[in-house]
């Protein structure tokens, strides 16, 4: 029929579902009408051997004749070639820029936090001047002098953010395509550090505290006048953890009876059935968390002055006074000093993985080796009467634990 004020409030609901009723004078011009009473205008064509329908608006908002005004104007650019849909597409691309795309990215579900702050934080630091660009400006050109340029001081900075920063062009891209399946956003720009072999790589740092080096750092550690500083780098020391498992610790998981921790949601969770890494402490760390805990704050047993998790400046300040007094020094070196204590004393390769919770599903053996928190009491403390005995080697006698009563 022909659609009209008229005819269009006379067309009844259909009982189930919808249905369409389409104009006689205009091809591809109807009115949808849903089982609820519903109706919208909407015009439909044939797009690269596919049928497309797009809406055109309600018919209680938008009147017949705008609508086959509308209507008429879509199937004239479909005529000339274009594909209406994919036209707003592009439009919407247009205004896009680096931050929403960083934004977006790191709101998908699965990320883990230390993802998502090294892309609010990091990442948004080094592309600080790029944020409020449109998207599809940043061209090859663009990349390889940004890189080259955050390469000259700080190539790890400069890795990082462009790794992520295709990691959010790659989604958008995604998002991007068309009904048909064709791409509307061209491939990520950072191909070019690819083709040219820009991509800074470099070697995994082997830096670890030497036996003979331990009484130096315990002195350097022992001087800082926090006292949480001091309990945080011996307990990663001690226990082979990351830092970022030590500042996500809370008195909750923490069992100074049974001489226990749990690290919640690790970064190896992914790869085991539970994701989270249970551990035995040794006897050396008891008395330093139960000085910590009398006087606890809040949740987290590292925490900030309220208890409250430090995010990625953990102890920045007392790691400077450290190096200042000992030399090159990072968190990390105490989880590296951790395992070369323990390959020293011969503690096999699959027990010290377990230890530091390395993944292992890559391993054959290992995707059979299930090591139960007890069975790591005995390497783990072997481990920490190593290290105290490298502390005291130099005439240090002064031990990390209280004589008992």
């Amino acid at each position: 029929m022909k659609l009209t004020k008229t005819t269009v409030k006379a067309i009844t609901a259909p009982t189930s579902g919808y249905a369409i009723t389409w104009d006689e004078s205009i091809k591809g011009f109807g009115l949808l009408t849903t089982a609820k009473g519903t109706k919208s205008f909407v015009v439909r064509a044939r797009i690269k051997g596919k049928d497309r329908r797009e809406v055109l608006g309600r018919a209680n908002v938008l009147s017949t004749d705008r609508a086959r005004e509308l209507a008429i104007a879509w199937l004239g650019r479909v005529a000339e070639g274009h594909d209406p849909q994919a036209d707003k597409k592009r439009q919407r691309l247009q205004s896009i820029t680096v931050r929403e795309a960083l934004e977006r990215y790191a709101a998908r579900p699965g990320l883990s936090i230390r993802t998502r702050e090294a892309i609010t934080t990091r990442v948004n630091r080094t592309l600080a001047d790029w944020l409020n660009l449109p998207l599809v400006k940043i061209d090859a050109g663009m990349v390889e002098r940004k890189h080259q340029a955050i390469s000259k001081d700080t190539p790890g900075a400069a890795t990082v953010a462009f790794r992520y920063f295709r990691a959010a062009w790659n989604l958008e891209r995604i998002n991007s395509k068309d009904a048909t399946g064709d791409y509307l956003l061209p491939p990520c720009p950072t191909a070019v550090l690819s083709e040219k072999k820009l991509w800074n790589h470099h070697a995994r740092r082997q830096r670890a505290i030497a036996p003979h080096q331990f009484p130096a750092w315990f002195e350097a550690v022992e001087a800082l006048p926090d006292s949480k500083a001091r309990a945080f780098f011996t307990f990663c020391l001690l226990t082979g953890c990351r830092k970022s498992e030590a500042a996500g610790l809370t008195w909750q998981d923490t069992d100074l009876i049974g001489r226990r921790v749990i690290f919640r949601d690790t970064k190896a969770g992914k790869h085991h059935a539970d994701p989270d890494h249970h551990l035995p402490i040794p006897r050396q760390l008891v008395d330093l968390l139960s000085d910590l805990k009398a006087v606890a704050v809040g949740d987290h047993v590292f925490g900030d002055d309220l208890g409250n998790h430090r995010g990625r400046s953990l102890f920045s300040n007392e790691i400077t006074m450290v190096v200042e007094a000992y030399g090159p020094f990072g968190p990390h070196d105490l989880r590296r000093s951790f395992i070369c204590v323990a390959e020293g004393l011969g503690i096999p390769s699959l027990t010290t993985k377990k230890l530091v919770n390395h993944s292992v599903h890559q391993d054959v053996t290992g995707g059979y080796f299930v090591a139960q928190v007890e069975e790591l009491r005995s390497p783990i403390q072997r481990i920490a009467d190593q290290i105290d005995a490298y502390r005291l080697a130099a005439g240090n006698v002064v031990t990390i634990t209280r004589a008992k009563k």
